[in-house]
């Protein structure tokens, strides 16, 4: 069933992608473009059947997904902040003495 799932699952996300593609860069089929030069850089203007400007719409196929899932999205409690604890500073490290510090000496090692 796991394979079945994740296969179907693939085949729908490639599909999607594909089809989300080819939205995005249709043509939209209206009026003339005209590319013109302003101070900001080039900028082009689509104009419709009677030669004004008409406003462009940007199509953005992913992003419709994302405006739906925010518009359903439950409110975020908030809390208050409280104290758990305090943070109490560490004393001094204790000092190590002097006979661990010393390295002891050893023997020759042992004939059998």
């Amino acid at each position: 069933m796991k394979p079945v799932l994740a296969l179907s699952l693939s085949l729908i996300v490639a599909v999607a992608g594909v089809l989300l593609a080819g939205a995005k860069g249709a043509p939209a089929g209206m009026g003339q473009q005209i590319v013109i030069c302003t101070g900001m850089g080039i900028k082009t203007i689509t104009l419709g059947a009677d030669g004004e400007p008409v406003e462009e719409v940007d199509l953005c196929p992913e992003a419709h997904s994302i405006f739906a899932q925010a518009a359903d999205m439950p409110p975020v409690p908030v809390f208050a902040p409280r104290a758990i604890g305090t943070v109490e500073p560490a004393g001094p490290a204790p000092r190590a003495s002097r006979d661990e510090l010393e390295p002891s000496a050893r023997g020759p090692p042992r004939t059998v």
